[in-house]
């Protein structure tokens, strides 16, 4: 599976998982000046900004060694 096609099924996995907890999705890959916002959820009153990072087999590291300080 390339890299594009493993993303979008990564974020289409979260926003389900999102919304099986609750949330309310907003939008999907909304884009910014300074890039896109993976998901945009709401619950309980609070909005909130979802990275998504989806790894094959085989990752080597922990998910927060993939979001730097841009992210």
């Amino acid at each position: 599976m390339n890299t594009k096609l493993l993303g979008a099924f990564g974020e289409q996995s979260a926003a389900r998982f999102l919304r099986q907890q609750g949330y309310e999705i907003f939008s999907n890959n909304f884009l910014i000046s300074s890039g896109e916002l993976d998901i945009v959820a709401f619950k309980n009153n609070t909005l909130c900004f979802v990275e998504v990072k989806t790894r094959g087999e085989g990752g080597m590291f922990s998910p927060s060694y993939y979001v730097n300080i841009t992210k």
